[in-house]
């Protein structure tokens, strides 16, 4: 079984080319909605509060998710510190869920942060898609109702996706102006050809 993994910037449309592949039978793993799952677990809330202060938490005890990206986001050195936390555990679980897909041409590991962390020697081949930043920003403005401002932020907090492209093994365009399953297609028919 061969492992992917599709990266790309905030907006670009990971999750939407994600699907895609899905619907052609691909399993695939989101790094991010497991990592949020992590954040539920008391050893890693825990740590959370020691790092970054009870002021991240809501009055219930859960991780208030808009303060802890104003948190990270907006700070590289933040951003950091919470990958290391948390990305040793969403690699443990992307192992245990690999595990049973043996038999699949391959699988995709979802995640933004795949040249960031340097994992990219855990793959076979990478994937990243790409969007011009105001096409990003609107899509983010859209789906998440932040503000311009702080979506320029995050982006600026990100690896330049032109240096992500260079690195990857293909890259898909989700400016909107190229067909999106025309790209997918050649690169599944590619990769389960051989």
């Amino acid at each position: 079984m061969k492992q992917l993994a599709v990266t790309g910037n905030i907006g670009s449309g990971k999750t939407t080319v994600c699907k895609v592949f899905s619907a052609l039978g691909i399993a695939v793993f989101n790094a991010d909605e497991v990592a949020k799952e992590l954040y539920q677990r008391e050893d890693i809330k825990a740590q959370l509060k020691t790092k970054f202060g009870d002021y991240i938490f809501a009055a219930d005890g859960q991780l208030d998710l808009a303060k802890y990206a104003q948190l990270i986001f907006t700070n590289k050195a933040r951003l950091e510190e919470a990958n290391q936390l948390v990305h040793p555990h969403v690699l443990e679980e992307y192992r245990q869920w690999s595990s049973d897909k043996q038999t699949m041409p391959y699988t995709i590991f979802e995640s933004a942060i795949i040249f960031e962390n340097n994992l990219q020697s855990l793959f076979d081949t990478i994937i990243t898609v790409i969007a011009d930043e105001d096409v990003r920003t609107k899509r983010v403005m859209e789906r998440s109702g932040i503000q311009s401002k702080a979506v320029k932020e995050r982006i600026r907090n990100q690896m330049d996706e032109k240096l992500k492209a260079r690195q990857s093994d293909f890259v898909i365009d989700n400016n909107g102006k190229t067909a999106l399953i025309p790209q997918i297609m050649h690169i599944h028919e590619t990769l389960t050809s051989q």
